[in-house]
C-alpha cells in the first residue's frame, strides 16, 4: 500500500492523516488482491516444479530396470581357499568339479650378486655400467632349456646413460617403460642384486635379457643382467630364473583348461571364477565344486522398487491435489493442495496407471503384464508387489518374466514394459509436454500480474498525491475559518462588554 507520508491537519487540528490511510487502504484493495493472485500462481508453479521432479524419479526408476536384473545367478564354492566364484549375467543352475593343478605365475629373474667398477659389491649408488638392455617377452621352457618369442609382442630396449649407470638408475630406467618388466633391488645379506619380474602372469610373461656395452673397470658392466632361458649361464656369475611364468592349469567338469590368467571371466559364461591353491597336497589335488542357482533376490528387489516409486509419485501427486471438505457456510481457511481441481495431475495419472496395468505387446502367457506376476494395486491406491505370486512366476517361466522388461524384447522398435512406462513420462516434462506446458502458462499470468501491479502502484501514487493536495487545501482553508471565528468571537465579546 501507498505511504502517506507527512502528517495532516496540523494547522486545523483536524485528524487528516487517518481519514488519508483509510482512503488509500481502500485504494489499494484491487492491488493486495493482484498479489494475492500472483502468490498463488507462483505456488502452482513450484507445485508443478514438484511434480516434474516425481515424474522424473519416477522414469529414471523404471528406466534402470532392465533383462540385466533378472539373468544374475548365486554362485557359491565349496572350498573358498581353492577358490571363490561370483555370478553374474547368463549363468546356467548346476554344480561344476573344479580341481586346480597350479596356479597361474609371473616370471623372476635375479642377477647373481652385482659387481662394481672396482670389482666389489655394489650397492644401490655404485657406477655399474652404461650401454643397453633389450627386453624381449615370450614363452620359457626348464626341461628342456628353452625360449620362444611371443611375436605378438615387440621387443624393447633402454638405453644406460652415465646419469642411469648405478643400479638405482637401472631398476628405475626398466620400471619407467611400462612394458610389462619390472625391477627391483634386493640384498640377500651377500649383495646387492636386480630382481627382474613380469607384469602379468602366463606362459607368454617369461622374457629374455640382452645387453651391450663395455666393461667397467674390474666389473663386466651391463654384461652382468644378460639372461636367456635358452642357455641359461653359472648361477654364480649370471642371472637365474627364480620363478617360470607359466598358466594356470585347471580341469573343469573333467575338461582341462589352460589359463594366463588366475582370474577367469570367460570360461564359463556367467561366472567369475578366481583360482586361490593349486598342486597336490598329500596325495590330493586342489579342488572345489562349484554350485549355481538362479538368483530371485535381485530380480525381486528391482520389482519392488517399481513399486515403491510409483508410491513416492503417488504420495506427491495426492499432496498437491489435497481437497479438503469443508462444511457450509465456514470460515476457516481452506488447506486444499496447490493443486487441488486441477485435471492436469489428474490425467497423468490416470495415464500412467493405465500403462502400468495394461499388457505388453508380445509378451509370453499368462506373464505379459506386471500385475500378472505379482504387481497389485491396494485398496489406498498404492503398489504392492506380491512376493509369493512373483516367485511362483519366476519358477514357473523365467524367460517369460524377463521378456518384460526386456529393454527390446521383440525386435527394433519394441519396448518392455518398464521402458514403456520411462517413454510415457517424458513427454510429460518436456517441453511442449502437460507439466511444462502448465508451467509455462502460469509464468505468463505471472508475468502479466506483476506488469498489473507495477501499473496500479503507479496509479496509487498519483491518488494518494491528488488526496494530498486536496486535504492539504482543505486544512488550510479549516484554518483559515477557524481564524476568522475566533476573530469574530473576539469581536462579539467586546461589543458585549461595552453594554
Amino acid at each position: 500500500m501507498a505511504s502517506v507520508g507527512a502528517a495532516l491537519g496540523v494547522g486545523s487540528g483536524a485528524d487528516m492523516t487517518t481519514l488519508l490511510n483509510n482512503l488509500m487502504k481502500a485504494e489499494n484493495v484491487p492491488l493486495v488482491a493482484l498479489q494475492t493472485k500472483e502468490a498463488a500462481e507462483q505456488t502452482k508453479i513450484t507445485a508443478y516444479g514438484t511434480l516434474s521432479s516425481a515424474l522424473s524419479a519416477f522414469r529414471d526408476a523404471y528406466a534402470a530396470v532392465d533383462e540385466t536384473k533378472f539373468n544374475t545367478a548365486k554362485a557359491t564354492s565349496s572350498d573358498t581357499t581353492v577358490a571363490t566364484v561370483t555370478g553374474k549375467l547368463g549363468a546356467s543352475s548346476g554344480n561344476l568339479s573344479l580341481k586346480v593343478h597350479n596356479l597361474a605365475t609371473e616370471a623372476k629373474v635375479a642377477s647373481a650378486r652385482v659387481v662394481d667398477s672396482d670389482g666389489n659389491a655394489a650397492t644401490s649408488t655404485s657406477t655399474v655400467g652404461v650401454g643397453t638392455m633389450t627386453f624381449t617377452l615370450g614363452k620359457a621352457t626348464q626341461s628342456p632349456a628353452g625360449f620362444e618369442p611371443d611375436t605378438e609382442k615387440e621387443s624393447f630396449t633402454i638405453n644406460i646413460g652415465s646419469d642411469q649407470a648405478s643400479l638405482a638408475g637401472i631398476r628405475d630406467a626398466v620400471n619407467a617403460q611400462g612394458r610389462g618388466v619390472t625391477a627391483a633391488i634386493v640384498n640377500d645379506g651377500t649383495g646387492a642384486r636386480l630382481v627382474f619380474s613380469s607384469t602379468k602372469t602366463g606362459e607368454q610373461s617369461n622374457f629374455k635379457i640382452e645387453t651391450s656395452g663395455p666393461a667397467n673397470g674390474d666389473g663386466p658392466g651391463l654384461a652382468q643382467f644378460a639372461y636367456d632361458p635358452a642357455q641359461p649361464g653359472p648361477a654364480a656369475s649370471s642371472p637365474s630364473q627364480l620363478t617360470f611364468g607359466v598358466n594356470a592349469s585347471i580341469t573343469l567338469d573333467g575338461m582341462d583348461i589352460s589359463s594366463p590368467n588366475n582370474v577367469l571371466t570367460d570360461t564359463i559364461d556367467g561366472l567369475n571364477i578366481t583360482l586361490l591353491k593349486g598342486g597336490v597336497t598329500d596325495g590330493v589335488t586342489a579342488s572345489t565344486t562349484i554350485t549355481v542357482s538362479q538368483d530371485n533376490a535381485g530380480a525381486k528387489a528391482a520389482v519392488t522398487t517399481l513399486a515403491t516409486a510409483y508410491n513416492t509419485l503417488l504420495a506427491t501427486t495426492k499432496r498437491l491435489s489435497l481437497s479438503v471438505p469443508q462444511d457450509p457456510g465456514s470460515t476457516a481457511a481452506r488447506t486444499d493442495g496447490p493443486l487441488s481441481g486441477d485435471a492436469t495431475i489428474r490425467s497423468l495419472m490416470n495415464q500412467i496407471k493405465a500403462a502400468i496395468t495394461a499388457p505388453m505387446e508380445g509378451a509370453t502367457a499368462p506373464y505379459s503384464s506386471l500385475g500378472a506376476i505379482g504387481m497389485e494395486f491396494q485398496k489406498d491406491g498404492t503398489l504392492k508387489l506380491n512376493e509369493t505370486r512373483f516367485d511362483e512366476a519366476m519358477a514357473a517361466d523365467r524367460t517369460a518374466v524377463t521378456k518384460l522388461f526386456t529393454k527390446v524384447p521383440n525386435g527394433e522398435g519394441s519396448e518392455g514394459i518398464t521402458t514403456a512406462i520411462a517413454s510415457l513420462v517424458t513427454p510429460m516434462i518436456a517441453d511442449g509436454g502437460q507439466v511444462k506446458s502448465r508451467i509455462d502458462s502460469l509464468t505468463t499470468v505471472t508475468k502479466q500480474l506483476q506488469a498489473q501491479q507495477t501499473s496500479m502502484s503507479a496509479r496509487l501514487v498519483q491518488i494518494e498525491a491528488r488526496y494530498r493536495a486536496q486535504f492539504t487545501a482543505l486544512d488550510q482553508m479549516l484554518t483559515s475559518m477557524t481564524s476568522t471565528s475566533t476573530f469574530l468571537s473576539q469581536q462579539i465579546d467586546a461589543m458585549a462588554s461595552l453594554r
